[in-house]
């Protein structure tokens, strides 16, 4: 029996990718002159949260529909928290170099500290 594929999961994956990067891209401004460190916090956390949210989203669709996403996007969430890896932003890049002079990549979630 074959097994039938399903590519508005694969629609569905790609616009929640696209959408929690977005959302992660969008740089803070301040309109007003008297903004509270508090306010940019929350609003900093609300953009992390609905991030994850919709990478989670993403996750389960791929989950249930038995499809996979490729491995540029899986190499761009974090494992442990579910948030999309942007260097510099909310992750640290750096290089670890082995005793056999090899180069290893090493990209830590500036969140949880997974590796």
């Amino acid at each position: 029996m074959k097994t039938k594929t399903k590519p508005e999961a694969m629609a569905r994956m790609h616009f929640l990718y696209r959408a929690a990067h977005s959302i992660n891209c969008v740089s803070k401004r301040n309109t007003t002159k008297h903004t509270s460190k508090d306010l940019s916090a929350r609003s900093g956390n609300a953009t992390r949260i609905m991030s994850t949210h919709l990478t989670r989203l993403m996750i389960g669709i791929g989950r249930k529909a038995v499809q996979r996403a490729s491995i540029e996007v899986k190499r761009t969430i974090c494992k442990g928290c579910r948030n999309i890896l942007l260097p510099g932003k909310n992750a640290t890049v750096s290089y670890n170099v082995s005793s056999k002079k090899t180069k290893d990549l090493r990209i830590v979630c500036e969140q949880c500290r997974t590796q």
